[in-house]
């Protein structure tokens, strides 16, 4: 089954809602990346627990969006969610700047 999109053939993966054709292309696209997305993010954490933790939020948010998937490129369209889980990782973990203005010398002197 497909579908167009400018002009292009989009491909659909599975169909929202049937869990069999989900779970057919989660073993055909993701299944066979695993290992490199567990080097990948390896590499970025440089932590093993760290890197597993990753890979296990990239694999579920990857399953959640399968059925929007089209098909083509699966290892860019995986280390993509596994690049965009990592900076949003980063950014929960980093601590905001407070800045305290009553410590600052309002003596001009």
């Amino acid at each position: 089954m497909s579908r167009r999109r400018r002009g292009l053939p989009i491909f659909v993966v599975c169909l929202d809602g049937d869990s069999a054709s989900r779970h057919a292309a989660f073993e055909r696209f993701v299944v066979p990346e695993i290992s490199r997305l567990g080097r990948a993010a390896q590499r970025l954490t440089g932590e093993r627990t760290a890197a597993e933790d990753l890979v296990q939020e990239t694999l579920v948010r990857a399953y959640r969006s399968l059925c929007r998937f089209d098909g083509r490129y699966p290892r860019a369209w995986l280390l993509t969610i596994l690049r965009h889980a990592f900076l949003k990782d980063v950014q929960r973990q980093r601590p905001s700047m407070i800045v305290d203005v009553t410590s600052h010398d309002s003596d001009p002197a």
